[in-house]
């Protein structure tokens, strides 16, 4: 029952962000102008046609409010992604107990790493989408993929990720235990935890980085702050994958 709450959550939250992405809004000038500044912070090299803009002021009641709508929107399919988290941990650790698993580091251990596998999942998916929407045919192949470069790499890192965790199961944790003080082994179990806080922190900054609550990358520093925003996740996400290979076959 769970599982089927969790997954319907799931299909919720991608179907919000398709529709905040993809629904017909040119017959309201306030609604496109919302939507265009959304495609252009996924895809900076988006070309916008000038005609769509709005004809209210920018400081408008009709503004303020659908942007107001279109942040909630987000924001419901953030707190979703969260809720169908807890439900699986929830789970999860309710599987392990029933199947008699007594090691504390695998009974909390394997309910995270199934969690994340799921969370990664579901952040290629919308990876995905946004790549899809702010798609510009003007530019190339590799133009694009540049472009919205912070979705297209963590499309790869995630990918790593699911392969790394995929990995982890009982055995290798009974391997970790026995090999606790080596600082491989250690750094194998307590890094997938510290890469679920930085994958929260990567939803947190690139919902500010769509609504424009992050400064713009207009100057190097302003550039080196959002570098320093994503880079952990991808980083940390090659590393441990290369750390369960290590400490799996090795």
């Amino acid at each position: 029952m769970l599982e089927i709450i969790s997954i319907c959550l799931n299909i919720i939250t991608i179907g919000l962000t398709i529709y905040e992405l993809f629904s017909k809004k040119s017959s309201n000038d306030t609604k496109q102008y919302i939507q265009n500044n959304i495609i252009q912070q996924i895809n900076p090299k988006y070309d916008i046609n000038v005609s769509s803009a709005p004809t209210c002021k920018l400081d408008s009641v009709a503004i303020k409010n659908m942007r107001w709508k279109s942040e909630r929107i987000t924001q419901s399919a953030v707190i979703l992604i969260y809720v169908s988290m807890a439900i699986n941990f929830v789970n999860f650790i309710k599987r392990n107990t029933i199947h008699s698993v007594t090691d504390l580091t695998a009974i909390v251990y394997i309910p995270v790493r199934n969690t994340m596998i799921q969370l990664s999942i579901i952040l290629i998916l919308l990876c995905i989408i946004f790549i899809v929407r702010g798609w510009n045919k003007q530019q190339s192949l590799f133009s694009n993929l540049m472009s919205m470069k912070y979705f297209t790499l963590k499309i790869v890192v995630d990918i790593f990720a699911i392969a790394g965790l995929a990995l982890v199961d009982y055995s290798l944790l009974e391997k970790i235990n026995t090999n606790i003080h080596n600082t491989f082994y250690l750094m194998n179990i307590i890094g997938w935890p510290f890469l679920f806080i930085f994958q929260l922190f990567w939803i947190h900054h690139t919902v500010l980085k769509i609504y424009k609550l992050v400064p713009l990358s207009n100057t190097y520093e302003e550039r080196e702050k959002q570098l320093f925003a994503f880079l952990p996740v991808y980083i940390i996400s090659i590393l441990l994958f290369g750390l369960t290979i290590y400490t799996k076959f090795f």
